[in-house]
């Protein structure tokens, strides 16, 4: 049971990187930057949630997700000079 949950987070992880990578290649800028790293930020989260609760999450682990927190907040914070509008008519 483990090793097929094993091999679903492996999939997961491969589809959520491919996921990052179309958010970048579709540009915009600042924005789609941004919303690059919370996907990426957020997909971390909840690896370490399933981690977490199972003991397997090392303290190297919990610094590299605090170092993530830390850039995503950073970048949040940070004013791109450039509006940030969603268009929900689309």
């Amino acid at each position: 049971m483990f090793a097929l949950l094993e091999v679903e987070m492996a999939s997961d992880a491969r589809l959520a990187a491919q996921a990052v990578d179309a958010l970048r290649a579709l540009g915009g800028g600042a924005a789609s930057e941004l919303a690059a790293q919370a996907r990426t930020v957020q997909w971390a989260l909840d690896d370490a949630a399933f981690e977490l609760g199972g003991g397997r999450y090392s303290p190297e682990q919990r610094n590299r997700l605090a170092e993530q927190l830390d850039k995503l907040a950073s970048a949040l914070r940070t004013d791109p000079g450039e509006p940030f509008i969603v268009d929900a008519a689309d």
